[in-house]
Formats: structure tokens, sequence, C-alpha cells
């Protein structure tokens, strides 16, 4: 039995995909530029956080979530750009609160045997620090200090890139011993871009970039060529079908 050329053709076509990804540039300068020791720059790091902090009343069964913006009010942070692990403290005087809060980036670097040892770096977690007082939080049932952090990577790409998330990423945060059925606090952060474990004489990231998912342009083209491959595939079987069909009735008719 022959199977027609038409037909191969066809599922040569559809085996074959296509992925593309595109992402917005951001335009200004980095709103944290660092040097190490040597005067040249270990991490470039721009963006706009929201804090959005669930905590419990003094009514039974019952929380709040009140919302706070810090971009605007960070004071100068502290940084320590290490081999392995580099470290980025940001303060901030909230409006209305007693003590400064603090949010903490911790950017590690790593080596990925099975892509050939290609070094990596990501942020594996942040962590933010607040006081719970009742300016802040009305009726809240407790006032003292706490801590969240999140429990999972936010990103990872490659050492001589910069990451890229213009759209909004949520990141939930849990408290020490949380069921982590539900979030104590989220992290949004927009208009990301983020660099670290670079030798740089200029605070400009490098050229080459991995972007999130949110940026990520969808891509029709797969479902595209796989109609049309569909579509050729029915016609071309329908073709060879009325072909083998006549042929089989002239023979019939010659016996």
């Amino acid at each position: 039995m022959h199977i027609p050329l038409g037909i191969i053709l066809c599922l040569i076509c559809l085996s074959r995909q296509t992925s593309l990804t595109n992402g917005a540039e951001l335009e200004g300068d980095p709103m944290f530029h660092i040097m190490d020791d040597n005067g040249t720059y270990c991490l470039l790091a721009d963006f706009n956080l929201t804090v959005h902090i669930t905590y419990a009343l003094k009514a039974e069964n019952k929380k709040a979530t009140r919302s706070f913006s810090p971009t605007e009010l960070l004071l100068k942070p502290e940084v320590k750009c290490g081999e392995n692990q580099t470290l980025l403290s940001l303060y901030w005087n909230q409006e209305g609160a007693s003590h400064n809060w603090s949010t903490v980036f911790n950017i590690t670097k790593s080596t990925a045997p099975s892509s050939g040892n290609e070094i990596y770096f990501s942020l594996t977690s942040i962590s933010l620090k607040y006081l719970s007082e009742e300016s802040l939080f009305p009726g809240t049932a407790t006032q003292d200090w706490k801590e969240v952090s999140t429990n999972q990577v936010v990103f990872k790409t490659v050492v001589g890139r910069h990451f890229q998330c213009e759209n909004e990423q949520s990141i939930g945060m849990y408290l020490p011993g949380s069921t982590k059925k539900e979030t104590d606090a989220s992290l949004k952060m927009t208009n990301t871009k983020i660099e670290a474990f670079m030798q740089s004489e200029k605070p400009e990231f490098s050229k080459q970039k991995t972007i999130c998912s949110a940026d990520e342009s969808p891509d029709n083209t797969v479902p595209i060529a796989v109609g049309v491959a569909l579509a050729i595939c029915i016609v071309v079987a329908l073709v060879v079908f009325v072909i083998f069909n006549r042929r089989n009735r002239r023979m019939y008719g010659t016996v």
C-alpha cells in the first residue's frame, strides 16, 4: 500500500511547532545602581512596589486587608554584593507608622549541570518586616512586629542577562508557621528590571533579557499553521479518495 506524498507532507507540517515571545522595553535609569568594592556595578534594579497585608481583627474569625505603596518612600538601601549571594535591603517610613518598615530581596547564584554548567541568578526569596499597630491596621487583634516571606523562587535567569516584567507580578507571602492555604500578604511588582552578579563600568542593563510570562505576547502562529495544515490534509485526502475511487470503477468496468 502506497501512502500519497501529500498526506506525508501534511504530517510533517503538523509535527513542527513555533514559539515566539516578545517583551516591551522599559525606559529610564535604574532606581538602584549598586557598585562593589572594585568600583564596578554589581546590581541594577528598578521596580514599583505595592504591599497588601491581611490581618486578624479583634472580632472573632474576621480579617481585613490594607494596601501600602512604599515606592516613593524608600530610604537609602543597604546592599551586600557577594560572590554567590546579593542582599538588597530596603527601608521606608510608612506614613502613620512609628517605626520604619523593611523588605529584603535575596538574590543567589547557582550552576545548572543539566544546561552545560551555565550560571544563573535567582530572586530566591523576599521578606517583609512591619509593625502591626492600630494607626495602620484599625481593629487589629495584636500589635507587634511581624515578618512575612515568599515560599518559592520569584524568577530565574542566566547571569549576563537581566530579568524584565513590565506587567504586574503578584507574589504571595506568609507568616512563619502559616498553613499556606491563604496568603498573609502579597507583594505586587510592576515595571520590574533586575540584573545581579554583573561587572559593568556603566549602570546599564545587558541587552539580552528574560521576560516574564505576563509580558509574552499571545502567539497565534501555531494554531493558524495547524488549522491550515489540517485543511490541506482534508483536501488532499478527498482528492486521493476521488482519484482511487474513479480508478477502481474503471477497473471493474473493464472486467
